[in-house]
């Protein structure tokens, strides 16, 4: 090959090198008095052009750049991400400080390299599995939408099975849910109580305000897209009574207030169900169900199951007893009135 084609102007750190042509190693450090380079990345063969060479000296570049993390800084600086309810964004931010956490390497991994086996890999490895598929599916969302905006490999989570979840199938008995209640401090059983009786989750039960309610009917705000509702029965009455009582009514809009009279935070929810745990493991009580475990038990123990969900398939979730059929027919399929056999 000629010197000349050798001697072209060339980017930095791409070198030619015979039989393998124009090849790019990135400077990696001077490390134990020698300078150490990267892995080769081939831009072109012997014949290739210096032009060649430099636009894919800059798809390389941009490759160097575009890693997991990048990607989720960016999904998360967008309008799609921030039209989601604050919950969801608090959630989401969450699950990016547990994947840096976890694996600090996987944010940095370069997008052209991620397979489908490299998010396999990630779930088989991430030691809480329902946590793992929440983390993939977060990236698929991202992935997709940036992939929508940038030159980037297709969507590696595309296709990828989740692991496998179980559906919880824990009812709280009465007297288990009397247990609770017992060893709950004030403000935890007034909001146990709407989370039964309004078949609500914790972030339904926190939002829940004064200013909403309607002729004694507590609003629910009900969340995950499902449909939003008025609650009311004499029971749900006395609770909204007993929480005037709590420090802060007259200031404060919420219905579930602390001992400061302010809005009960998640991390204050879920350290007093510890501490409640505490409280029943010491008098023999179980203990194996939780407080979101209630809106199930409201659902399940209500006549006309309802909880704002769109589908059938989403309610049968929080259904966690068996149903007790007695079949009436109007006309039994395939027979006639007279209980002969159809000719039709």
């Amino acid at each position: 090959m000629p010197n000349k084609k050798k001697n072209i102007n060339l980017p930095k750190y791409v070198t030619y090198e015979k039989g393998r042509g124009y090849v790019h190693r990135s400077y990696v450090g001077y490390i134990a008095g020698k300078n150490k380079y990267g892995d080769r990345t081939k831009l072109g063969g012997d014949d290739a052009t210096e032009a060649e060479i430099w636009i894919a000296y800059h798809k390389l570049e941009q490759q160097e750049a575009h890693t997991i993390g990048w990607l989720l800084e960016e999904f998360c600086q967008s309008a799609q991400f921030k039209a989601n309810a604050k919950r969801t964004q608090k959630d989401r931010l969450g699950y990016v400080k547990q994947m840096s956490k976890f694996q600090p390497a996987f944010m940095d991994t370069k997008l052209h390299t991620v397979t489908k086996r490299v998010i396999r890999q990630y779930l088989d490895k991430y030691p809480a599995p329902i946590t793992a598929n929440r983390h993939i599916s977060f990236l698929q969302t991202a992935w997709s939408w940036c992939e929508e905006r940038h030159l980037i490999d297709p969507n590696p989570c595309i296709g990828v099975k989740p692991n496998r979840q179980e559906s919880r199938t824990r009812y709280v008995y009465d007297n288990e849910y009397e247990e609770g209640l017992e060893c709950a401090q004030k403000w935890q059983f007034i909001a146990m109580e709407l989370a039964y009786w309004c078949r609500a989750r914790r972030a339904e039960v926190l939002n829940m305000k004064y200013s909403e309610m309607v002729e004694g009917a507590v609003r629910v705000n009900r969340t995950k897209r499902s449909q939003s509702e008025y609650t009311v029965s004499q029971r749900i009455s006395e609770i909204v009574e007993m929480s005037r009582s709590l420090p802060g009514y007259g200031v404060s809009d919420y219905i579930v207030r602390n001992r400061d009279g302010v809005q009960v935070t998640t991390s204050a929810w879920d350290s007093a169900g510890t501490r409640m745990k505490d409280r029943m493991k010491k008098k023999g009580y179980k203990t194996d169900w939780t407080i979101h475990d209630l809106k199930a038990k409201g659902l399940t123990d209500m006549e006309n199951g309802w909880a704002g969900h769109r589908s059938k398939r989403a309610q049968a979730v929080y259904e966690r007893l068996e149903k007790w059929v007695e079949p009436v027919y109007v006309h039994p399929k395939g027979h006639s009135h007279s209980g002969q056999a159809s000719t039709h």
